[in-house]
């Protein structure tokens, strides 16, 4: 049995947790919960933060930065998202193609963004965009979103304070996460580069890993390039004409990198061939070697074989110098076609 005053403040409690409003509940089990982040930019207010426990204001641009997939299915978020029904789809489904879904009221897109980490991984970003939110989201928290929120929030101004401005800053950063892994890739092609030219031995796994690798990078890269060109060719109420510059600088760092794609898998290609090459002349040079002492041999077999016939009467066989004789005919005949093939350079250096 519990004393009096525990139950008198076990009821004072219950009423009190029951007395608190349901959105200001829901709002802080999903702060508990989730991987949030948001804040609404005013030119007029300057930077606020924003609270997940009510629709975002339609006046000035808010940015939601989400890590968790689950919590697109809060009815919060449902002014921005149910615009967008095919990609959200696709992003909750996990079918992580890239593309884009242009509307009258706004767009959305998925894209990737690569990591190196023993290889290359790649983590889907989903972007729904308005006039006066832009949502993101990925599979986990991700520190370059992070930080380019964070930047936002210091310096609202330079790094977008449209939709249109906002937008292009994170597809910029998607698009510059790209070339660290085109370096690391290019990094691997130079070591290999140099085994291959050395005596150690390359195994041609690893260029066929990387020629692998660079299939996936083209994959990603490819449809984002199509995605911002039919940006800027179609147009969109979310970017206006004056900031489709912007996106043409991006798209033009998309065509580095597919460029870039390109000539790396040529050299993987090349290095291929090359491999294949240097094996083929070591083999050479040891069939050559192996050529040489076969003949050196065979000389002093076929004077073994004369003199190991079984004739009764074969003059030197009863010789005092008959066996000093043989080995130095054996000898001599070595010597004479070692030196015949190195004066016709089939062996020793050319």
């Amino acid at each position: 049995m519990w004393p009096p005053v525990f139950k008198t403040v076990s009821g004072v409690l219950g009423r009190w947790v029951g007395s608190i409003p349901t959105r200001s509940r829901q709002s802080m089990s999903m702060a508990e919960t989730t991987q949030f982040l948001g804040a609404t930019f005013d030119p007029k207010g300057g930077m606020t933060a924003y609270e997940p426990h009510e629709p975002p204001p339609s006046n000035g641009l808010t940015w939601i930065a989400l890590s968790d997939p689950t919590e697109l299915s809060n009815p919060i978020f449902e002014p921005v998202l149910n615009r967008f029904p095919l990609t959200l789809a696709d992003f909750t489904e996990k079918y992580n193609r890239i593309g884009i879904e242009s509307r009258p009221e706004g767009l959305a897109l998925l894209t990737t963004l690569p990591h190196c980490r023993d290889g290359v991984e790649y983590h889907p970003i989903a972007i729904f965009a308005i006039p006066n939110c832009i949502i993101t989201v990925s599979n986990l928290e991700l520190s370059e979103i992070k930080s380019l929120f964070n930047q936002w929030k210091q310096d609202p101004i330079s790094i977008g304070a449209t939709s249109g401005r906002l937008l292009h800053g994170i597809l910029d950063l998607t698009l510059d996460t790209f070339f660290p892994a085109v370096d690391y890739i290019n990094d691997e092609l130079d070591s290999i580069e140099e085994q291959i030219f050395s005596s150690s031995s390359t195994d041609l796994s690893r260029l066929i890993g990387i020629k692998r690798e660079l299939l996936f990078l083209r994959k990603n890269i490819s449809p984002i390039r199509e995605n911002i060109n039919s940006l800027i060719r179609n147009g969109q109420p979310v970017v206006s004409p004056s900031e489709l510059p912007e996106f043409q600088d991006i798209y033009n760092h998309s065509l580095r990198l597919s460029e870039n794609v390109d000539l790396s898998r040529d050299l993987v290609t090349g290095l291929m061939d090359v491999q294949l090459s240097v094996t083929s002349n070591h083999l050479n040079e040891i069939m050559r070697t192996l050529t040489v002492i076969s003949t050196i041999l065979m000389a002093a077999a076929l004077i073994a074989g004369i003199y190991g016939m079984n004739f009764q009467y074969i003059p030197e066989l009863k010789w005092l110098y008959g066996y000093p004789f043989a080995i130095g005919l054996m000898t001599f005949l070595g010597i004479g076609i070692y030196f015949t093939f190195r004066k016709l350079k089939f062996i020793g250096k050319k």
